[in-house]
């Protein structure tokens, strides 16, 4: 697929979209959300919940909590974007 502007930017925007619903829904904010769709499709989200930071953010499919390890890249399959739904689920997993 050929990565123009305008699809790059209508992607980030829904996934901002959803990502500040979802984040609603339980009471926290979307302080930050980064997509580099060149670099393995690696996202950074920093969320504001209970007057702390929490920092989520995927390096090749793996995927960090403030730094940490929480979630190995077994669940992605090559050429797939999929790492924005499994940082939901872990979101969800891990702060709710």
């Amino acid at each position: 697929m050929i990565w123009d502007s305008k699809y790059k930017n209508d992607q980030k925007q829904k996934m901002t979209s959803e990502l500040q619903i979802f984040l609603k829904n339980h009471d926290a904010e979307l302080i930050k959300f980064e997509w580099f769709y060149k670099a393995f499709g690696d996202i950074i989200v920093e969320i504001r919940y209970k007057n702390q930071i929490h920092v989520f953010a995927s390096d090749r499919g793996d995927i960090y909590y403030n730094n940490r390890p929480v979630c190995n890249n077994s669940y992605h399959v090559a050429g797939q974007s999929d790492t924005f739904p499994k940082i939901m689920e872990t979101i969800e997993k891990v702060l709710f």
